[in-house]
């Protein structure tokens, strides 16, 4: 028999499968009396001939189980009446009774028992049904909350009417939707260690957020620890944003518990009606902000997927967190269930169009770009199911925190702190990396896990409501068969998230010949010139990381301002390239092919090299200050606006022009 492991596959259908496997153990185990919980399921011999069973079809679609002989008990037969039953369940949900008849006439060849003790029929053959009936009830339709639908149009939906206690502690929690033995006693520690007011899940609820897995493994420990800790009927309120695997089952029951996890006597002002949230604290100081990127990461095989980039916010979603960031004066923490950035993990497919940054999702980090530099204390997420703590100020982020092991059994060889892309630094200086790089631990089977953690922001001793918080992360021994004894968590890193201090010289105003950085609100500038076809050299950009040192910066010159010597909203200007090489040809020239590239400034009426600049919010101040986003509209092209393109085929993002006035750039005296 292999060895028991938490197994996950990037198929939705496989992760359902997976689901109703383990809910069929579980109801037998309970039909028998027998300890039903996580650990238990997992060393079933039916849920690990499904993880053998799942891992290897996913591997080679056209995998086919050996055959065995009737009530052959084997591992390798088990394997194969998985591979047959979910079959049998894939029939059912497509209503094809006639293949589910023959499938299950095939299946009974091999099994009259089907691992029953008695009515109603367990084994393999019920997790079929079970498995029907969440596809079919599901009618493979996405749930989600829109604040302009379920919401009524009210943009203060999704604000959660509780606000958190001035000298509040927040227990953080990433992927923890397990229901493993060491995730429930994480869970208890951190109760019994820091006594926090409210807990925040950055999402996952394995395998598929299913029903039984969202109350079995999710809300009903917190009920459970609750109890032990706080005494019977007592809680504190839970918060929790989306990952890909709670929309597995396509969601509808993620919303069904998250919207319940605070309806108590007491608790009904700290409701949760959307896969998004703004959380407050009383004195309006700080405010934590979830997102649902759960939502468009819901099928599994899209990670597996070259041409796939993302996942993205919906539209409204994205109206919905700027209009939380322009209408609050204090300093938020962002949540998400994915990354931003990621040193070890590629986060857009080979040949997606953001292949050249594999790294970086700029689909998110365009959201809050703008607030990044005087509003974004840090941002925190999961997914990765490690502990990280990323150089501060990386692409103008304050803190990037990866807290996503508070859970999954995450192996030492999987080596998830292996550096594949230097663009993304770990924090580096004292203390050195590998005093908060996570402990391990064994089992005894010699299989060596990494520990899991949690975060607690402690929010008392402010001195004003914007005072900085204090983060600490702490380390929970994580075990296969063997539980350590007296298993308690321990401080790896404590730090400070405050309101960080925008750029020198932001909002001064900017002034004709100044030489200044193109930043955009992807977290990019130009970099020193490609040279291409047509024998020009064309201007490219690259995120702004430590590695990417080849940043130039660009003298701007105000061709007409209306009279004065500041650049002023509706000025025509253009740009040259200080970089050496390209001596007198490098005024920026938006011609007839699709690239702009660098030619001789003709004269102040060349309209290929001027650009008109509109401020993206005019207000009553016409002048253009440093860190002032701004459109930048070509006077040759009316109605196209400078953008960049990631062009997958050269590896490269271009600069070029596009209509549509939706894209911000800032001029920056520093990177």
């Amino acid at each position: 028999m292999e060895q028991p492991l938490f197994t996950r596959v990037h198929s939705r259908e496989l992760s359902l499968w997976q689901s109703s496997v383990a809910e069929g153990i579980r109801n037998q185990l309970t039909a028998e009396n027998k300890p039903a919980a996580m650990q238990h399921v997992l060393r079933h011999p039916m849920s690990i001939a499904a993880a053998a069973h799942v891992s290897k079809l996913h591997a080679d679609p056209d995998f086919v189980p050996n055959i065995p002989s009737k009530d052959d008990g084997s591992h390798e037969a088990l394997v194969y009446k998985s591979h047959l039953a979910f079959q049998v369940g894939e029939a059912m949900a497509a209503n094809n009774t006639a293949l589910a008849e023959e499938l299950t006439i095939t299946y009974r060849k091999f099994s009259d028992k089907d691992w029953s003790v008695g009515p109603p029929p367990t084994g393999f053959l019920s997790c079929a049904t079970t498995y029907a009936k969440y596809a079919i009830l599901s009618g493979h339709h996405m749930t989600y909350n829109d604040w302009t639908v379920q919401g009524n149009n009210n943009i203060d939906y999704g604000v959660i009417q509780w606000n958190l206690p001035n000298d509040a502690k927040v227990g953080i929690l990433g992927d923890w939707g397990t229901g493993l033995p060491d995730a429930v006693a994480l869970l208890r520690d951190m109760m019994v260690q820091h006594k926090p007011d409210a807990i925040i899940h950055l999402g996952d609820i394995y395998y598929s957020g299913t029903p039984d897995e969202c109350h079995t493994y999710f809300a009903d420990v917190f009920t459970q620890v609750f109890d032990e800790v706080l005494g019977q009927g007592n809680r504190i309120p839970v918060f929790s944003i989306p990952g890909n695997h709670d929309y597995y089952a396509w969601g509808a029951e993620y919303y069904n518990v998250v919207t319940n996890l605070n309806n108590y006597p007491g608790g009904e002002t700290a409701m949760q009606p959307a896969s998004y949230f703004c959380l407050r604290t009383q004195d309006g100081g700080w405010q934590f902000l979830g997102m649902d990127t759960g939502y468009n990461d819901s099928n599994p095989a899209d990670q597996l997927n070259a041409i796939y980039a993302g996942p993205w916010l919906q539209n409204t979603e994205i109206d919905w967190l700027q209009d939380k960031m322009e209408r609050f004066d204090g300093a938020s923490i962002v949540l998400s269930h994915h990354q931003v950035f990621s040193s070890n993990t590629a986060l857009n497919g080979k040949y997606s169009v953001l292949n050249t940054v594999p790294y970086f999702n700029p689909y998110i980090y365009r959201v809050f770009s703008e607030y990044m530099p005087s509003k974004v204390a840090g941002w925190i997420w999961g997914h990765e199911h490690n502990f990280v703590m990323y150089q501060n100020n990386l692409l103008a982020l304050a803190k990037g925190r990866l807290v996503g092991n508070s859970a999954y059994e995450e192996l030492t060889s999987i080596d998830p702190y292996k550096v594949n892309y230097p663009q993304i630094p770990y924090l580096v200086g004292e203390p050195a990396y590998d005093q908060y790089k996570l402990g391990t631990n064994a089992d005894s089977n010699g299989i060596t896990y990494y520990n899991h953690g949690y975060a607690i922001l402690d929010f008392g001793g402010r001195a004003t409501p914007t005072s900085p918080v204090q983060a600490s992360y702490y380390q929970f021994p994580a075990w296969g068969d063997v539980v350590p004894p007296n298993p308690v968590s321990t401080l790896l890193f404590s730090e400070s998230f405050a309101l960080p201090q925008p750029p020198p010289d932001t909002g001064k105003k900017i002034v004709s010949q100044q030489s200044l950085f193109l930043i955009n609100q992807d977290g990019m500038t130009v970099q020193k010139a490609y040279h291409g076809s047509f024998n020009y050299n064309y201007p490219v950009l690259q995120p702004i990381t430590p590695v990417n040192t080849n940043a130039v910066p660009l003298i701007v010159t105000i061709n007409s301002n209306g009279g004065g010597d500041f650049l002023q909203d509706g000025n025509l200007i253009n740009f040259h390239s200080e970089e050496g090489g390209l001596g007198l040809t490098n005024f920026i020239t938006a011609g007839k092919l699709p690239w702009l590239y660098y030619d001789l400034w003709q004269n102040p009426g060349y309209a290929i090299q001027q650009w008109k600049v509109h401020k993206k919010n005019p207000g009553g101040d016409v002048f253009v200050r440093v860190g002032d986003p701004v459109y930048l509209e070509s006077v040759a092209y009316p109605g196209q606006y400078l953008k960049p393109v990631y062009a997958k085929k050269w590896g490269l993002i271009y600069l070029s022009t596009a209509t549509g006035m939706d894209f911000f750039w800032k001029f920056g005296t520093a990177l």
